[in-house]
């Protein structure tokens, strides 16, 4: 075998080199498996390739934009979080969880506190938001007809053990926490300035229905009078915020609402037929407003749609439907939040 020159390798070195990228290889992939398990990750990321597979591999059968056959279902595993006196646990199994008031990690706590019962519900819903895409591409299409329907996925639960518990009136505002507390663990990639929970859940942009003809839950028509439409609409292109800050001042922590529709009674000759008012609408009642999470119930965290997926990919279009992630009480988790259920 010839002697080779300065700057080459002879073959015996390649066949080092070889074998010393596949060992690396092989640590690498072992290493990423070890880290995925031990996060949670691989269950997260196969989650959201199979929502990406439900979202783009679909087919129309019938041809009239009503049914919908997808090729891919979402394989997404419920979280099912349970606080005890001194650990959390995912799906039976003990977890760490973030305490902010610490700023770290831990398996375990002396005391169960609001912020520590804040966080962890603000992480599932970011791992939740993560999951189905961000809300930046559709994957619903057409699972429900009208402009004020919805539809609900629940990603997680949130349960206390009965020895779980902490003074409630401590408890803050899960916005407010959601405001001034950096999202975690999503989004993966961040700069410098990570943004809150508040941002990533909310306000960064994702679909979101510009059409200016979607109504709040529950406001469209009287069941036994049809053509009697109306409704409160939520997005006003005037308006110099955002459609997605709009979607959630006004859909997700606005004002309740009750409104009543008058109508008059046909008039019988020789008689006097007073106006009377029609049955009132379903009270609106926005999910999230002055939510406090607190021990004496519990909860379950939602990938929300309202409106029509009208399946447009281009995101200059109307959209028809908008995405965000919801926690609520479980009491409150009803067709009258929900007019699908998706999981």
């Amino acid at each position: 075998m010839g002697k080779a020159r300065r700057g080459e390798f002879t073959i015996e070195q390649m066949v080092i080199l070889l074998l010393f990228a596949a060992a690396a290889l092989i640590l690498i992939v072992w290493w990423m498996k070890t880290q995925y398990s031990v996060l949670g990750v691989k269950d997260v990321e196969a989650c959201k390739l199979s929502v990406e597979g439900y979202a783009k591999l679909w087919v129309n059968p019938t041809g009239t934009g009503v049914t919908d056959v997808h090729l891919v279902q979402p394989d997404c595993k419920r979280q099912v979080i349970t606080f005890t006196k001194d650990h959390v646990e995912t799906n039976g199994k003990k977890t760490s969880v973030y305490d902010p008031n610490t700023q770290k990690s831990e398996s375990s706590y002396s005391q169960l506190t609001p912020g520590i019962v804040n966080s962890v519900a603000a992480s599932e819903m970011s791992t939740c938001w993560y999951e189905f895409l961000e809300g930046k591409s559709y994957w619903t299409n057409q699972v429900d007809i009208g402009d004020d329907n919805t539809a609900c996925f629940v990603c997680g639960e949130l349960h206390f053990d009965k020895d779980a518990t902490f003074d409630a009136s401590k408890q803050t505002l899960f916005m407010d926490f959601l405001a001034t507390n950096t999202s975690r663990p999503y989004p993966k990639v961040i700069g410098t300035q990570p943004p809150t929970y508040l941002d990533y859940l909310y306000l960064q942009p994702h679909i979101c229905d510009h059409s200016t003809k979607s109504k709040l839950p529950g406001t469209g028509m009287i069941s036994f009078m049809p053509s009697l439409i109306y409704g409160v609409y939520w997005y006003d292109p005037k308006n110099d915020t955002s459609c997605e800050q709009q979607f959630l001042e006004k859909v997700l922590i606005g004002e309740s609402i009750t409104k009543w529709q008058f109508g008059l009674v046909a008039a019988v000759p020789g008689t006097l037929v007073p106006t009377i008012p029609l049955p009132k609408y379903q009270n609106y009642v926005p999910p999230m407003r002055d939510l406090k999470l607190t021990p004496d119930q519990s909860y379950v965290i939602i990938f929300y749609q309202l409106g029509q997926d009208k399946g447009v990919t281009d995101e200059n279009q109307v959209t028809g439907t908008t995405y965000a992630p919801l926690i609520i009480p479980a009491s409150e988790y009803t067709t009258d939040l929900c007019g699908t259920f998706l999981g």
